[in-house]
C-alpha cells in the first residue's frame, strides 16, 4: 500500500487540477500493459488497432512505451502537475517542446535508472521528438474521448471538494483510485444496466445511471455524447417520474437521483 507523507505546508499547496497530458501518460501505462484499471479493457480493445499503427510508425513512441513498462519514474519534462482545471493539451505540449535538451536528457537518464538510454531518445532534439510522439498519441487515441473524460474529471473534482469540506483530506486521499475506477467503468464507457435499459429505454437509462453523483445538463451532454435537447428531455421525464431532482449550485443547475431513482438503478443493475 502506498503512503503519502505531508507536512502542513505540503497540504497548503495541494489543489485539484486537470491535465490532459497526465491522461496521455496514464494511457501509455495502460497500453504498455503496466496497469489496466477496471472498465478500461473495453477502451483498450477499441483503440488497439490505431495504437499498433502509431507504434509501427514511431520509434520514439516505441521507446516511450518500453520505458514506461520498466521505469518507476516518468520523466518530469512531460509529467508536470497542472496549475488548475483550465489547462489545455496544446499548452502542455508547447511546454514540452520548449524544454531545454539538457534537462530532458537528464530526466530520461534518471528514468532509465542506470540502463542505456534508448537510441530513439538519445538525440539532440529529443524534446521536440517526444512532443511529436505524444501529440500523435493524443490526437489518434484520446482526443475523441476527451470531452466525456473531462466532464467526468470535473465531476470528480466537485465531489472530492465536497468530501474535503465535510470530512477533511484523509477522506479525499483514502478514496483516490477507487471512485475513478468505478466512474470510468460506468460513465466513460457509457454503460447502463440491461434491466434499466429495458425498463426506461437506452437514453433515459444512460442519464439515470450517470446520475450516481450530481451533474449539470452540459456535463451529461459531454459524458454521454447526447444532444442538449435529448438530455433535457430525458431529465424532464425522469423528474416527472420522481426519479431525479434538481438543485441550484451557483450558476449551475445540478441533477441527482432521488432515493427512488437510486433504488430503481440498484434493482435493475
Amino acid at each position: 500500500m502506498a503512503h503519502l507523507e505531508c507536512t502542513p505546508e505540503d497540504l497548503a499547496k495541494v489543489r485539484f487540477g486537470l491535465s490532459p497530458m497526465s491522461q496521455v501518460v496514464g494511457a501509455l501505462n495502460v497500453l504498455s500493459g503496466q496497469s489496466v484499471p477496471p472498465g478500461l479493457p473495453i477502451w483498450t480493445a477499441r483503440v488497439r488497432d490505431r495504437y499498433e499503427r502509431l507504434l509501427a510508425g514511431s520509434p520514439v513512441l516505441r521507446a516511450l512505451i518500453r520505458l514506461h513498462r520498466v521505469t518507476d519514474y516518468a520523466p518530469d519534462f512531460y509529467c508536470v502537475p497542472p496549475k488548475g482545471v483550465g489547462v489545455t493539451f496544446e499548452r502542455e505540449l508547447a511546454a514540452v517542446r520548449r524544454t531545454p535538451t539538457g534537462r530532458a536528457a537528464a530526466d530520461l537518464r534518471l528514468s532509465h535508472r542506470g540502463r542505456p538510454v534508448d537510441p530513439a531518445l538519445d538525440v539532440p532534439d529529443v524534446p521536440v521528438r517526444v512532443a511529436d510522439a505524444l501529440e500523435a498519441f493524443w490526437t489518434e487515441l484520446l482526443a475523441p474521448d476527451w470531452p466525456r473524460l473531462r466532464a467526468l474529471l470535473e465531476r470528480d473534482i466537485v465531489r472530492r471538494a465536497g468530501r474535503l469540506a465535510g470530512y477533511g483530506w484523509a477522506e479525499v486521499f483514502g478514496r483516490l483510485g477507487i471512485d475513478m475506477a468505478l466512474e470510468e467503468e460506468r460513465i466513460l464507457l457509457g454503460k447502463a444496466a440491461d434491466g434499466l435499459v429495458a425498463l426506461l429505454g437506452r437514453g433515459r437509462a444512460a442519464v439515470l445511471a450517470a446520475l450516481d453523483s450530481p451533474a449539470s445538463t452540459s456535463q451529461l451532454v459531454a459524458q454521454l455524447s447526447m444532444t442538449l435537447g435529448g438530455v433535457g428531455g430525458h431529465l424532464a421525464v425522469l423528474r416527472r417520474a420522481g426519479l431525479v431532482s434538481r438543485t441550484r449550485s451557483g450558476r449551475s443547475v445540478l441533477y441527482s437521483r432521488t432515493p427512488m431513482g437510486d433504488g430503481l438503478a440498484e434493482l435493475t443493475a
